[in-house]
């Protein structure tokens, strides 16, 4: 099911090809990324709700895929969040986004987010095929909002991956939750009906008795943290990845073992309780879930400190 209205965006054929039609839309100038030598060509929705973004991987210095040019999971999170920054980072008149919320020493902190990777991820996307980013909020609350994130391929529309993110409005010298703007609010005034999407489902960070547990000791280096000297959030993605990677190949879990490669993903969620930052000692702990054994969860920890919790479920059916 598309999560967007078809009258915001829609797809007409043209002689066996897909082509997005992108109605009263706003084009906004692409912007250069100093650090990753890329561009990105947006354009907002008239409402400027809806953010489009154009991209072609090809430049993408920073992806390093595997041979086949194949994307993997990481680095379509990342992907993401590069996309997320160029969204925020842009103020061009129907965006109401960056110019009522990133102001007056309030910002925008990354409480949870989920992913979920549909087949086509590993079979018809790889770097050589365009793609479309849609980007919508799509849920505000008193103090936090959800935005979904789509990655569609260009010519045909189908759907790579979706992602769902929420954050949280923070007052940068109290560190705390504050109210956001009643004009934020008031213009998405029916994105604040309904239930808040589910992001990650909590669970303990002591894994239950009797279930094995791996762990995996990681250090934040420079190439984990981002301009705060804080760990990014797809750095703890990554560390749960490669302590699955070697867990698995240690038979440390009941159902999956051996290659990561041999079990697509097909969903992974984090919740993100405190931060840590360069040269931090972490733990990752890790369990496959006793009654679901296809899912695996991780705890990261500082000392005895919970940082970060992630759930990956896999396609063992496909293994």
């Amino acid at each position: 099911m598309l999560w967007y209205d078809d009258r915001i965006l829609h797809a007409v054929r043209r002689q066996k090809l897909v082509k997005f039609v992108f109605p009263d839309c706003q084009r906004f100038v692409a912007k250069q990324d100093n650090q990753h030598g890329w561009t990105m060509d947006g354009k907002f929705s008239s409402d400027g709700k809806t953010t489009y973004f154009h991209r072609d991987f090809s430049d993408f210095l920073f992806l390093d895929p595997e041979k086949t040019g194949k994307i993997g999971v990481f680095k379509l999170a990342e992907i993401f969040g590069e996309a997320g920054r160029s969204i925020w980072s842009y103020d061009s008149g129907g965006n109401r986004l960056a110019s009522a919320l990133r102001r007056n020493g309030h910002t925008l902190f990354v409480l949870a987010q989920s992913f979920e990777f549909s087949p086509t991820c590993y079979t018809d996307f790889s770097t050589k095929v365009p793609v479309v980013f849609v980007s919508r909020i799509v849920h505000v609350g008193r103090t936090s909002l959800v935005q979904r994130r789509e990655l569609r391929i260009k010519r045909t529309g189908t759907v790579v991956a979706t992602m769902l993110a929420q954050f949280v409005y923070v007052n940068l010298e109290t560190r705390r939750p504050t109210p956001l703007p009643e004009s934020y609010i008031n213009t998405y005034l029916d994105e604040t009906n309904g239930q808040r999407p589910k992001t990650h489902k909590h669970f303990s960070r002591f894994p239950p008795q009797g279930v094995e547990i791996y762990y995996y000791p990681v250090v934040v280096s420079t190439k984990d943290v981002d301009e705060n000297r804080h760990t990014s959030n797809t750095s703890y993605i990554k560390y749960c990845i490669d302590c699955f990677m070697f867990g698995a190949r240690e038979r440390a879990y009941s159902v999956i073992q051996g290659n990561l490669s041999d079990y697509p993903i097909t969903n992974l969620s984090l919740q993100f309780v405190s931060e840590s930052d360069l040269n931090d000692k972490l733990t990752v702990t890790s369990w496959a879930d006793t009654a679901k054994p296809y899912q695996v969860h991780f705890v990261i920890q500082k000392d005895e400190r919970e940082v970060a919790q992630c759930t990956l479920k896999f396609d063992v059916n496909r293994a």
